[in-house]
């Protein structure tokens, strides 16, 4: 599909360099400004909001991406697989193998200081 927007100046002179990844950018930012499901994570910036209103090892380790964010992360692994990745989704898809592997960290991190809590 083709589609055509106005952009200001300066913003054309700014996305003028990633012209070629403008699906990635723009499936991205999709993903991001959707509502956010309960405690299911878009982004980095979602799950470091989230993390701290969880109270319990349950409630951090149940922390899952979004609905539309797992979708095209499967959606990718899949090509991936099967015919390979654009190299504007090779970049998309590590951008969320970074975000999964923040969280995963970030939940180890803390699981342990709520049960070292629990032990003081």
């Amino acid at each position: 599909m083709l589609v055509t927007i106005e952009v200001p100046d300066d913003l054309r002179e700014r996305i003028k360099p990633y012209e070629a990844f403008l699906p990635e950018i723009i499936q991205i930012g999709l993903i991001t400004c959707e509502p956010r499901e309960g405690s299911a994570y878009r982004s980095v910036d979602d799950a470091l909001q989230i993390l701290p209103t969880l109270q319990t090892s349950a409630e951090i380790l149940a922390l899952r991406p979004s609905t539309s964010l797992q979708k095209r992360m499967d959606e990718l692994l899949e090509k991936k697989r099967n015919t390979g990745l654009s190299e504007g989704e090779l970049i998309e898809n590590d951008y969320y193998l970074d975000i999964e592997h923040t969280v995963q960290m970030v939940k180890v991190i803390m699981t342990r200081m709520l049960s070292d809590l629990r032990t003081a």
